[in-house]
């Protein structure tokens, strides 16, 4: 009984401090600009200019449900950021003063880098949904109609899957290299990688057809959690076009394919992409300070 006024000190004394750290990565996010603006601003001019521009489909047929699909899938550009924005954030703080004499306030680093990911995993969820008004407001009527087939479950977790993702490739960056720019310039290049290849600037049949390319776009790891992002809007169907179609191997035959032929495959990939990129980073996180 007597241990339990220190308990609940103990208890209040922590939170206060964790709530310090999460308001200090709050302030030092927004102070910098480079990442509310590259999260924010630069995922909402891409989903325009993808959406008016570079999704040229038909608007007969298929055309406009096609158009409709992809502009769910451009909601997950913030999360797709965060790659750039918390590796070169990553490496600021572990150059800050404050982090060098964290330890002296009985806070481990460790325990900071917890909070910064959740920070991050926090601010992927108001992305997508901040740019879900703006899917509402350029595709109305069509935007809303897909709302009924969605299973709102697997989406969920695809998001959280995609978001996840990002912050284990960024931290992973951010703990192996000291030097901002070279840092920032390989998180745009996986960046632009995962745009191309995973399924989000260029719909997933139109590469599709190519076997070497669709080998190719395996290594590339948020294809797994955005072709279950796909899967949760189309009313889980794997038999759907984004995930299957007419395939030419190297021979001149044509083959059919699929992507994925169980939910279960792009849900364990991504989990098991994440134990790595986790296990990677615990083991070559350099601190140099």
């Amino acid at each position: 009984m007597k241990t339990t006024p220190n308990k609940n000190i103990n208890f209040k004394s922590n939170f206060s401090i964790f709530t310090e750290l999460i308001l200090l990565i709050n302030k030092s996010f927004f102070r910098e600009k480079r990442g509310p603006i590259f999260i924010f601003i630069v995922s909402t001019i891409f989903l325009v200019v993808f959406y008016y521009i570079f999704n040229n489909f038909q608007e007969s047929g298929g055309g406009t449900k096609i158009k409709t699909l992809l502009l769910f899938i451009y909601m997950l550009l913030p999360a797709l950021s965060i790659i750039v924005s918390l590796s070169t954030t990553l490496v600021d703080w572990k150059k800050s003063v404050f982090l060098k004499r964290i330890d002296a306030t009985g806070v481990k680093k460790s325990t900071f880098l917890v909070l910064l990911a959740l920070f991050y995993l926090f601010l992927g969820i108001i992305g997508f949904f901040f740019e879900m008004l703006f899917g509402v407001m350029i595709a109305t009527n069509d935007f809303i109609a897909v709302f009924k087939n969605i299973n709102w479950g697997y989406l969920m977790l695809a998001l959280m899957l995609t978001i996840l993702l990002s912050i284990a490739i960024a931290f992973l960056l951010g703990g192996i290299f000291s030097n901002e720019g070279i840092t920032n310039s390989i998180a745009i290049i996986i960046y632009i990688l995962t745009l191309l290849l995973s399924g989000v600037l260029i719909y997933p049949p139109t590469i599709s057809f190519d076997f070497g390319v669709r080998v190719l776009t395996y290594f590339i790891p948020h294809k797994y959690p955005i072709f279950l992002f796909y899967y949760a809007i189309t009313g889980t169907n794997w038999e759907a076009q984004f995930n299957t179609g007419i395939g030419v191997s190297l021979g001149e035959r044509t083959e059919y394919y699929h992507h994925f032929t169980s939910t279960w495959q792009p849900i364990v990939a991504s989990i098991l992409l994440l134990a790595v990129f986790i296990g990677a980073t615990k083991f070559l996180f350099k601190w140099n300070i």
